[in-house]
């Protein structure tokens, strides 16, 4: 069968990724949306994890097929499994995750596929389970999935920009598709197609700058974390709801459970967000810890604000480049001036924002003063 999608076209699906669409936790990412809140600053951003594990699937398939010369199923069905551990809003949960349950989506992915229907469907098909859960670790030709310009990353930036309506997303895929190899059991790409190479990584420092990092969709996640950090600690929600809730359902949750947690969640279904204090660039050797803490001094309670150290990690240090009979030639960063630039740039930049009710932002503009 196949399945239309708005990126790649028709998506060629087997009897196995089917009963893997199928299974209960697979169809959960229908309802966790891809970019968490972003809807509220760009509408069309509402595709979800379900859409960009398929896309994931696909561009997996074509460069199994053109690192690989044959089509890897497992390494494949892993392209589409790679997101299943994500809990409600995407990277929303990520830090919750953490904090209340010791884990990552990456390692509850992990876990899906050995605990849950999932490890049925495996071990009902042709597949290797040893093998997946390998390339689940990014190990071996796993790395073709999660590497720094994998098939993962390849379609979040082109998804994004695609629903978003920022053009900045947009990368030469085909031409990255011919020039990718492995090397040594490394992601390398070929010494004639750093350039391609390189549309990657600026599409991702610009769609960070102008979507991942935008200040009102910061804002709204750190509303969200904080009624949900609450919600677990005085438990109006259950810590395991962040294994298994979708969207819809933690909203439901937290409002539901009432108090301090549900207001938020009110205020951020209705778009009355807090207000931007400052989001500026600030020294090192600033904590979080000492922000906070000024704040909570000032009379507002863990409900009234969000501070947060916003930073971008640079990425490309590791992708090896190599010639065409697989002599190593270096890294992209040792030899791309325009990729040493920029992470030589960004690598440095760290910003703090904070934001609260709009009756509060004078006590907190002078609560913060000695960290601007």
């Amino acid at each position: 069968m196949n399945i239309r999608d708005p990126v790649h076209s028709d998506i060629r699906i087997d009897d196995t990724e089917k009963a893997i669409l199928d299974d209960l936790n697979f169809q959960r990412l229908r309802r966790v949306k891809q970019l968490g809140l972003a809807d509220l600053v760009y509408p069309g951003a509402n595709h979800t994890r379900f859409e960009h594990s398929l896309g994931t699937m696909q561009i997996t398939r074509e460069l199994s097929e053109s690192v690989l010369g044959k089509n890897d199923e497992e390494l494949i069905c892993v392209g589409l499994l790679h997101d299943v551990g994500h809990g409600a809003f995407s990277h929303q949960s990520d830090d919750l995750l953490k904090k209340h349950l010791k884990t990552t989506h990456e390692e509850l992915g992990i876990q899906m596929l050995s605990s849950t229907s999932l490890k049925d469907v495996i071990q009902g098909s042709t597949l290797s389970h040893q093998k997946m859960i390998e390339y689940m670790k990014g190990r071996g030709e796993g790395v073709l999935v999660s590497g720094v310009i994998g098939s993962d990353r390849i379609d979040y930036l082109n998804r994004d920009a695609h629903y978003t309506g920022v053009a900045y997303g947009i990368i030469d895929y085909p031409r990255i598709r011919l020039k990718l190899t492995l090397s040594n059991g490394k992601l390398a790409v070929y010494s004639d197609g750093l350039t391609g190479a390189e549309t990657l990584l600026l599409a991702r420092y610009f769609m960070f700058s102008s979507v991942y990092h935008h200040k009102t969709i910061l804002i709204a996640g750190g509303m969200y974390e904080n009624a949900l950090d609450i919600a677990i600690e005085e438990k109006r929600v259950p810590a395991d709801a962040l294994k298994s809730f979708n969207d819809e359902q933690m909203l439901g949750a937290i409002i539901s459970g009432g108090g301090k947690p549900a207001s938020l969640v009110s205020d951020i279904v209705s778009r009355k967000l807090f207000k931007k204090v400052c989001y500026t660039g600030i020294g090192k050797d600033v904590k979080m810890e000492e922000v906070a803490g000024k704040l909570s001094k000032a009379g507002l309670g863990r409900e009234d604000f969000i501070a947060r150290m916003i930073e971008f990690k640079p990425s490309g240090h590791d992708l090896q480049v190599v010639a065409k009979d697989g002599s190593k030639v270096g890294t992209l960063y040792e030899l791309s001036p325009l990729v040493t630039t920029l992470e030589g740039m960004i690598g440095s930049r760290r910003r703090l924002l904070v934001a609260c009710g709009r009756q509060n932002t004078e006590k907190a503009i002078n609560a913060i003063k000695e960290f601007l």
